[in-house]
């Protein structure tokens, strides 16, 4: 019982300790370095405030170099912060991903394991769930408020791409809307009516369901094995009709006015063995996956370019567009690819898992470079800064919660340049050497508790020197150094004066 008491005493102090060191640096810069322990230094960008760092990568505050933005941890990955004041962002993660909440401008969102709540004060959209079981907010664009208690009955709103869904005594009865479309479904989701503007929908599941619009209307029989389409005559007379009884057989063709076959589809085995013809598409699969060629032109879902691709998975793959290319060498390890746009050039090349490269230029500027060799070494640059770390564990770019609260964790070494400098820094400040061009080619390197040394420019004295430099062991057991004509010297940590250098 007393070691308890004692435990918890002492993680309460621990806590005291390193809310007190984030607090008072708020205020004024304070340098003190006993890194991985503690450290407090004056950031470049900001002399009134300094970045804190103690027990290694657990408790942290960090100003970017353009002072823009504050990252603070207490303890990782219990808490992290991370906030940019001038675009009211705010990003708060507590064991992400368990609980987080998200402030911006355009609305603020609070997430803890199955518990949701968010806002959007500009559309008056609110939201308190406990998933999956209470649904509970204000819906915009009159506020109307929503409820619902998961199986028994209510209304959701904004639910699964859905405006709103209610129900009762769920499966029994389900009526959904999204823009003019209004589904009702009884015994979900066996018995089913969709009714919209342009579109019906009819479903008795799985034996039968139909979809019809003005252009075409298709069916399915026995889902998954039996499919129809009608495609109905347009302005120029065209019509297409197919059937399809998976996996044996299925055609598809489309003619013109006078019968002439404009488009054709076929499967025999689906999925190993397809194919299509037309005068813009050619595409056969014999057999899928193991081969496939595509020309033409690709649907517009695809993005309705020119295509041509070859694939003879897994040795060898490529796929050319009008402005992107890609392909891969046994697949998924050797992957490339590259596009262009009319004032930017991207590119990745990976080597699954050990190699991942990224890159975008604007004609010969480089805009942003990625490199990782997993699980050893990053290297990112953007916008004229660059970090380079070791180790890097997380054999992915985008993942800015798993850089903020887990990735200082494995950190060993990193090497940060930007314009204000460059910093090397191994375990946590353990050792480290920082050269700050903002504060005139300031260096600084040490290796604690063994030594630390400082140089730094000053203005220029009687006899020429402008140049102050300081070195001592054991934090100060024994130091010598110069702060422009006066030598320094301290002895058992008490600072002496030497009197004038060249005396």
């Amino acid at each position: 019982m007393g070691m308890t008491a004692f435990s918890r005493k002492i993680g309460f102090g621990l806590m005291l300790v390193a809310a007190g060191m984030l607090a008072p640096c708020a205020a004024r810069a304070i340098r003190f370095d006993f890194a991985p322990a503690a450290e407090a230094l004056a950031p470049p960008v900001d002399k009134e405030k300094s970045d804190v760092r103690a027990l290694g990568p657990l408790i942290e505050r960090r100003i970017s170099v353009d002072g823009s933005a504050v990252q603070s941890a207490l303890p990782r990955p219990l808490w992290t912060r991370y906030e940019v004041p001038g675009k009211k962002l705010i990003y708060n993660d507590f064991l992400w991903p368990l609980a987080f909440s998200r402030s911006r401008p355009d609305g603020d969102y609070q997430y803890v394991v199955l518990f949701l709540h968010s806002s959007e004060p500009g559309l008056d959209n609110k939201r308190m769930w406990l998933l999956p079981i209470l649904f509970y907010g204000h819906q915009a664009p009159r506020n109307k408020a929503y409820f619902a208690l998961f199986p028994v009955g209510g209304r959701m709103g904004d639910w699964l791409g859905f405006d709103t869904v209610d129900f009762v005594l769920f499966p029994i009865w389900v009526r959904s809307r999204k823009s003019d479309m209004e589904t009702t479904t009884w015994l979900w989701p066996i018995f089913s009516h969709t009714k919209g503007e342009r579109v019906e929908k009819r479903r008795v599941f799985p034996f039968y369901g139909m979809t019809q619009d003005a252009r075409e209307k298709r069916s399915f029989y026995v889902w998954p094995f039996g499919y129809g389409i009608d495609q109905f005559k347009d302005a120029k007379g065209r019509e297409g009709h197919g059937w399809f009884v998976l996996p044996f057989y299925g055609q598809y063709k489309r003619t013109d006015a006078d019968g002439k076959v404009l488009h054709s589809a076929w499967t025999c085995l689906w999925p190993f063995f397809s194919g299509e013809s037309g005068p813009e598409r050619d595409r056969l699969y014999a057999p899928w996956p193991f081969y496939r060629h595509d020309t033409g032109d690709a649907p517009e879902y695809a993005g309705g370019e020119k295509i041509d691709k070859l694939n003879l998975w897994p040795v060898y793959g490529r796929e050319t567009k009008e402005k992107r290319r890609s392909g891969y060498t046994l697949w998924p390890f050797w992957q490339w690819g590259e596009a262009e746009s009319e004032d930017m050039t991207k590119s990745f090349t990976t080597l699954v898992p050990f190699w991942w490269s990224a890159s975008s230029r604007k004609g010969e500027a480089e805009l942003m470079a990625f490199r990782e060799l997993w699980p050893l070494w990053r290297l990112e640059r953007e916008d004229g800064r660059s970090r380079a770390s070791v180790l890097s564990l997380w054999p992915q770019r985008r993942a800015e919660c798993i850089q903020r609260n887990y990735a200082p964790l494995w950190t060993l070494y990193t090497r940060d340049t930007d314009p204000a400098g460059i910093r090397h820094d191994v375990f946590w400040g353990l050792a480290k050497w920082h050269r700050t061009a903002a504060s005139g080619d300031t260096r600084r390197a040490s290796l604690f508790p063994v030594f630390e040394y400082e140089s730094r420019p000053l203005a220029p004295t009687v006899d020429g020197k402008a140049e102050g430099w300081s070195f001592d062991l054991v934090k100060g057991l024994v130091g010598w150094g110069r702060d422009g004509d006066r030598r320094r010297l301290r002895l058992l940590w008490i600072p002496l004066d030497a009197g004038a250098a060249g005396k």
